[in-house]
């Protein structure tokens, strides 16, 4: 036997009770957090997921290519940016593409306007 196992034993009930109470009332404390924060990364690991997918399709055609799509937790905003030129495919498609699917969260698009030339000698 083990001395941990012997002093368990040595105990009285109320007191094995008790200790197991607060072992209990230990892990809910770490549980709980761990479960919500681990509940938002996959919630807004999904949401990035289907921005992305839907923004690539959006831009599919066109003269603009995803940059990069972040989200901003603390405004519940997702911020997606788009590099290119030219005139932007409709706003509508992306908005029919995402509708329902993130969870309550506002896009916002940033536009980078480039030109790209090559030079030859």
């Amino acid at each position: 036997m083990g001395y941990s196992r012997e002093t368990f034993l040595e105990k009285s009930p109320s007191a094995r009770k008790e200790s197991i109470i607060l072992v209990l009332i230990c892990l809910i404390i770490i549980i709980i957090p761990l479960s919500y924060n681990g509940y938002n990364v996959t919630m807004d690991n999904l949401v990035t997921q289907t921005v992305t997918d839907a923004s690539v399709n959006w831009l599919e055609g066109s003269g603009y290519e995803l940059e990069s799509v972040d989200i901003q937790s603390l405004n519940n905003n997702v911020m997606v940016t788009i590099i290119g030129n030219g005139p932007l495919p409709p706003i509508e498609k992306l908005e029919k593409q995402i509708k329902g699917k993130i969870h309550g969260k506002n896009i916002e698009v940033d536009v980078l306007h480039s030109d790209t030339y090559l030079v030859t000698s």
